[in-house]
């Protein structure tokens, strides 16, 4: 399952995005790092200066996720 994470620069009003499978915030080299769905890695570098944008893919796949890990019937939406 996968989910478009969308981010664009603070004060920009363009957004990019990318269809991932996961992301991890990499807090000691200020880092965003995107698992994108074919299995390669993007880096987004100096991430305090970004924002996101995660919408209802992203509600839906964490939604399932949670059902997978917990064996239980989860409602987030």
């Amino acid at each position: 399952m996968t989910y478009f994470f969308k981010w664009r620069k603070s004060g920009s009003i363009f957004y990019k995005k990318e269809k991932v499978r996961g992301h991890r915030f990499e807090e000691k080299q200020n880092k965003m790092i995107l698992y994108l769905e074919k299995g390669e890695i993007k880096e987004i570098a100096k991430w305090t200066d970004h924002e996101c944008f995660l919408g209802l893919d992203w509600i839906l796949f964490t939604e399932e996720n949670m059902k997978k890990e917990s064996g239980q019937n989860v409602k987030i939406v």
